[in-house]
């Protein structure tokens, strides 16, 4: 799906466990941003990550259930933000 361009990578690039289930997948755009996506077993995103010529944007974590558990985003170069336990709490 991905390919490459000026030896960079461009698109979508997606790893597979043995079982054939998405594990990661890493969307490279031009201008150099990146984004990854971590997937526990039953499909659903376990972390995003973004990232903009190699320096963090933003990271969020959820649950196996999908439910965000954290989620963080550069400002002023730093990554700021809250994490939650699975109740809910802060």
């Amino acid at each position: 799906e991905g390919t490459y361009a000026d030896d960079l990578p461009t698109g979508v690039f997606k790893i597979y466990n043995r079982a054939g289930e998405l594990i990661l997948a890493k969307t490279y755009n031009e201008g150099g941003e990146l984004i990854e996506e971590v997937y526990y077993s039953n499909d659903k995103m376990q972390s995003k990550f973004s990232f903009e010529k190699g320096t963090p944007k933003s990271i969020i974590y959820f649950d196996k259930n999908g439910k965000e558990l954290g989620n963080f985003k550069e400002t002023n170069g730093e990554l700021v933000g809250k994490a939650y336990y699975p109740s809910g709490q802060v």
